[in-house]
């Protein structure tokens, strides 16, 4: 089933078969939606208004919570604080014309940070005092997410033909992040959204799995760790 062009799946359907499913709409569309996901209105519904309250919150509100340093993970983004494609050039790029209020974990994990690095991931996340439902809100959402970026990776691994587990102790903790995204003052300018972002857990070492590469194929790109990967595009992003 497709709407708006891009594949919609079922995944409260059999494992093996949305697994399957997923597989050849990432090998071939690379995007997809979801339905069967789980995620209860009551929770999507209050995290979704309570960010767009947020957003149209005095500029002078939401710079209370502006990060204090440029590499700051969370807090609020002003606009043109943040360039994306900079993340990836060696060069200055273009500002993104964009303000972003961006969360990170509610709580930090009951272990030692493997470095200090990850104890950045863990940075405590900023909440406005001019809306106190945004916390509550977003920690439930947050909560919710999580569970269901751990489920759509045990579909994955059904489809890469690996055991539904395989992906649990490498995106198990990760530092995830929630984000509101909006474009102001723009003409054409795209909806705003509340993007979650599954991520490896820091120290999860991210390479190419052998099942996908033909007999003698090399991977296209070198090993890395999630966490130092993820931690310098991002300060790229912000120019730090």
């Amino acid at each position: 089933m497709r709407g708006d062009g891009v594949p919609v799946v079922d995944i409260s359907a059999d494992p093996a078969k949305v697994g399957a499913e997923l597989d050849e709409i990432c090998r071939t569309t690379g995007f997809f939606q979801v339905t069967g996901h789980g995620i209860d209105d009551g929770v999507a519904e209050p995290a979704w208004t309570v960010a767009t309250r947020f957003l149209d919150l005095p500029l002078e509100d939401k710079l209370a919570v502006a990060r204090p340093t440029p590499d700051y993970p969370y807090g609020y983004i002003p606009l043109a604080g943040e360039s994306l494609s900079q993340s990836m050039a060696a060069t200055a790029e273009p500002p993104d014309l964009k303000e972003v209020f961006n969360m990170g974990p509610p709580g930090r994990p009951g272990r030692a940070f493997a470095d200090p690095g990850e104890a950045w991931s863990y940075s405590p996340n900023r909440w406005p005092d001019a809306l106190p439902g945004l916390r509550p809100a977003w920690a439930a959402y947050y909560d919710a997410m999580r569970g269901l970026g751990n489920r759509l990776m045990s579909l994955f691994a059904w489809g890469l033909g690996l055991p539904p587990g395989f992906f649990a102790g490498k995106t198990g903790h990760g530092p995830n992040a929630l984000r509101a995204v909006n474009y102001p003052g723009q003409e054409h300018a795209p909806r705003p959204g509340m993007p979650y972002f599954q991520n490896a857990n820091w120290s999860a070492r991210i390479s190419c799995l052998p099942s996908c590469l033909a007999p003698g194929e090399k991977p296209r790109y070198e090993p890395v760790l999630a966490g130092p990967h993820l931690m310098g595009k991002f300060r790229r992003s912000v120019g730090a």
